[in-house]
């Protein structure tokens, strides 16, 4: 007999033998630039941890709550926002061959978590603020209101700020764009009609350390992007920099409490 502290098998193989399938389904879908593209799959967000915290006694019993399906990863280096709906698209294409595949299984996440960071390159690049915006908020209808409304699932947006790196240290110019843009970013999630289904994390001195904390950090360009939070490029994440990140998107998920909702559903 198994105990407690034990892996539980994958997902599908766990549905697959399951004539109840009583579970609620749950995946994240990462979308967006090299940021998500290179996140190390041993520091994505725990979802086990969230919502599994004894699941193996209680599929014993066939009254699991939660099953946990793969991530899909589907970020690519250089990505811009307008680039992020075709990425979204490419997400709900997969779930449905999987669907296809699997038919003697589920019917595919009942709860979808995309979490997406972009917006990098489009500064690189010399898109304006208002026209990133406008394919910021292409992306979020991507999700809520094209294909995603036919399918019988939840869906939620964690979105990922540009973020204060070391190779812009001197780029007052660039840093300035950024800040714009965050702010944005988050000004188009306020008046967005799913607003309640988005949480965006704002990170653009979240890897600073102390400076992000002085008067004058932002305006005055005193927040300093500490080294250790990134590879020796000054751009990308370190696994440090991840840890952070995947802290950050854990807390979102337990704030929007859409978990316990499901469970108290079933």
């Amino acid at each position: 007999k198994k105990n407690n502290t034990e892996r539980v098998p994958s997902s599908t193989a766990l549905l697959k033998n399951d004539n109840h399938h009583n579970y609620t389904t749950v995946q994240i879908a990462l979308v967006g630039d090299s940021d998500i593209s290179r996140w190390p799959s041993s520091l994505l967000p725990d979802l086990d941890k969230i919502c599994l915290p004894n699941i193996s006694n209680d599929i014993e019993q066939n009254h699991a709550h939660h099953l946990i399906l793969p991530p899909i990863n589907v970020g690519v280096s250089g990505a811009t926002l307008d680039e992020v709906p075709s990425q979204i698209q490419t997400v709900y294409d997969r779930l449905d061959q999987m669907n296809r595949d699997n038919s003697n299984t589920t019917e595919g996440p009942h709860i979808l978590i995309f979490v997406a960071c972009a917006g990098e390159n489009d500064v690189s690049s010399g898109v304006s603020i208002e026209k990133a915006t406008l394919h910021f908020e292409n992306s979020i209808d991507s999700i809520f209101l094209d294909q995603g409304n036919e399918k019988n699932m939840e869906r939620r947006l964690i979105f990922i700020s540009p973020k204060l790196e070391p190779w812009l240290t001197h780029d007052f110019c660039s840093r300035k764009i950024y800040h714009k843009l965050t702010k944005s970013m988050n000004r188009a999630i306020n008046r967005n009609l799913h607003a309640s289904l988005i949480r965006y994390i704002d990170c653009l001195t979240m890897f600073c350390g102390e400076s992000a904390n002085v008067p004058g950090a932002i305006q005055g360009n005193r927040a300093m992007p500490e080294q250790r939070f990134f590879n020796d490029d000054g751009l990308h994440l370190s696994e440090e920099g991840y840890a952070l990140w995947k802290d950050a998107v854990e807390k979102c998920i337990i704030d929007m409490n859409l978990l316990s909702n499901r469970r108290e559903q079933l």
